[in-house]
């Protein structure tokens, strides 16, 4: 079995597509789809995102998303399940507020 990230990253290469090409297809971040060919999974927040990342981008390169599928599915399903390592520097503070007025919303 060939890493999903590593036949995406290949059928780039052959169509001599640059990521800023794919990110223009698809509006998808150059990090999220360096992330992708890199198969670093704990990039991504939820199993959703993965497979529909994966699929925009296999549809830019032309490569059949069915081949891809079965890889895919197992990916997610270890996403979704918690045995990729999230990634830390997605993690967000949150702080208790003991009245309204220490309520703000700022990133």
């Amino acid at each position: 079995m060939q890493l999903v990230g590593i036949r995406l990253q290949q059928a780039r290469v052959e169509q001599k597509l640059t990521l800023e090409d794919i990110s223009a297809r698809t509006r998808i971040t150059l990090k999220n789809l360096a992330a992708l060919e890199a198969d670093e999974l704990g990039k991504f927040s939820s199993p959703f995102l993965y497979r529909s990342f994966v699929r925009q981008y296999a549809e830019v390169v032309k490569l059949d998303y069915s081949s891809l599928a079965a890889d895919v599915q197992a990916e997610a399903f270890a996403i979704r399940w918690g045995a990729v390592e999230p990634d830390p520097s997605r993690e967000v503070e949150v702080r208790i507020v003991s009245s309204r007025e220490d309520l703000r919303f700022s990133l």
